[in-house]
């Protein structure tokens, strides 16, 4: 096992990443070791929060603005990305960076049923009559820094292929499941009948054996660009494709893993009425449960997204569809031409928009809902990418 600055990478994990990477590069007809044409540094941050009726931005508020009761299910998702490192460029052939990376990553889904009832606790109030509600839940949050790869490199003329790999240490890894279901009775107390499953790396209890100092993590990514005008032979039908085609999946395979995790299974099979100084219900002293260590073993969920672009005069004009955790976005968008190109998109669908702005290297955009949306659908990314030279260096 090799330890570089507090983090953990196993040698397989680095072989493979080194001989994946050294593949895509020799498929460039062996420009990689060639001296490259350019090189430079880079940085990239994006953040993002998005849900289909959650108030991702004030769970732990009141759930007053933002919040959306869908009788199916409720999903939400926050995630954050900052890189930084160093890339080389081999002409049209390939393309090479390395970059230290930190990862942030929380999703949720669960019952429309489970999210009013988190509703009505959050603001210390009861259903308005007698009901039942599906408690069924489950959630995931993790952290993690490391390395980050990418190789990208021209198969055949107007045919791109790229390849990601992230290796990461994790600080913190936590997966909470529930099922069962909770009732609301006509005296003013619960009834709860369900049961829970808590894993967290900070989890310690007394007498309990300590969880391992940090779990690992590894992720690949790839994405596939295309010139669809390159295909057709007649004009006309060249102008009505689009310039450019990219379909890309992050995260298509990953792993996370943590050994010995201290975690919590518990049932609750109750009635309450006791209540808080808040008003809401004091449910903790009815769980009867046991520890449990175990090794945790989570996935990261995929995220796909299939764009077209048309360059035209007045600019590019794409079409996007992003998939992640059963959440898609829809948006159409245009960017300037010039030396500051700016941006901006909707998405009709989800009812958000988006601006962006371009200059040399350097881009900046925001993403946000419309109304009561800016509560569950928010964005940010930032990027810089600066050359050192151009050209076969001395």
């Amino acid at each position: 096992m090799v330890r570089m600055q507090g983090t953990c990478f196993t040698w397989p994990l680095w072989r493979l990443a080194v001989a994946g990477l050294l593949m895509l590069l020799a498929l460039a007809r062996g420009s990689w070791a060639q001296v490259a044409d350019a090189a430079g540094v880079y940085g990239e941050l994006r953040a993002e929060a998005w849900s289909n009726g959650l108030p991702v931005l004030d769970l732990q508020g009141d759930w007053q603005p933002g919040y959306r009761r869908l009788q199916g299910t409720q999903r939400a998702l926050a995630s954050a990305r900052a890189e930084a490192g160093a890339w080389w460029q081999w002409g049209e052939a390939a393309r090479l960076r390395l970059g230290a990376l930190y990862r942030a990553d929380a999703t949720a889904v669960m019952s429309g049923d489970a999210a009013e009832v988190l509703r009505l606790y959050q603001q210390g109030r009861d259903p308005d009559q007698a009901a039942a509600y599906d408690a069924g839940t489950r959630m995931r949050h993790w952290t993690g820094r490391g390395l980050s790869a990418q190789a990208a490199v021209s198969l055949r003329p107007g045919w791109q292929l790229t390849l990601g790999l992230d290796a990461l240490s994790l600080q913190r890894l936590r997966a909470l499941r529930t099922t069962g279901q909770v009732s609301y009775l006509a005296d003013g107390s619960y009834a709860y009948s369900g049961q829970l499953r808590d894993d967290d790396s900070r989890y310690q209890a007394l007498f309990m054996t300590g969880p391992q100092a940090q779990g690992q993590g590894a992720a690949l990514s790839l994405a596939l660009q295309a010139e669809p005008t390159r295909w057709a032979s007649d004009a006309d039908v060249a102008a009505a494709l689009p310039t450019r085609l990219r379909l890309s999946v992050d995260d298509a395979w990953s792993r996370l893993t943590w050994g010995g995790v201290n975690g919590h299974d518990a049932v609750l099979d109750s009635q309450v009425q006791t209540r808080d100084a808040e008003g809401r219900v004091e449910y903790q002293a009815a769980i009867q449960g046991r520890y449990t260590r175990r090794t945790l073993v989570e996935r990261i969920p995929v995220r796909s997204a299939l764009q077209l672009d048309w360059q035209r005069p007045s600019g590019l004009w794409s079409l996007q569809v992003v998939t992640r955790l059963g959440l898609r976005q829809h948006w159409a968008s245009w960017q300037g031409t010039g030396v500051v190109q700016p941006s901006v998109g909707v998405d009709p669908v989800a009812r958000a928009w988006r601006a962006g702005l371009a200059w040399q290297g350097l881009q900046l955009g925001y993403t946000s809902g419309l109304g009561d949306g800016a509560q569950r659908i928010r964005g940010l990314t930032l990027s810089i990418s600066c050359p050192l030279w151009s050209g076969s260096p001395r």
